[in-house]
Formats: structure tokens, sequence, C-alpha cells
């Protein structure tokens, strides 16, 4: 249905974020660890 592939398409988009969400928590925290490392 309609309705059922819409729910998959937001699913999908809210994956996503989550996992570009996700990469940036993991590169702030390397870079964070670069920066007290390197003081």
């Amino acid at each position: 249905t309609i309705f059922h592939s819409l729910h998959l398409g937001q699913q999908q988009n809210i994956h996503r974020i989550l996992q570009s969400y996700f990469g940036l928590i993991m590169q702030f925290r390397q870079w964070k660890i670069n920066f007290l490392f390197h003081n």
C-alpha cells in the first residue's frame, strides 16, 4: 500500500539521520581525543 511504502521511506530516512548523527559524535570524540593528546 502507499502508506506502507511511505512508512518504509520514513524508516530509511530516520536510519540515515541516526547514522550521520552517530558519525558526527564519533568524529567529535576522535577530535577531542586528538586535541587532548596533542596539548
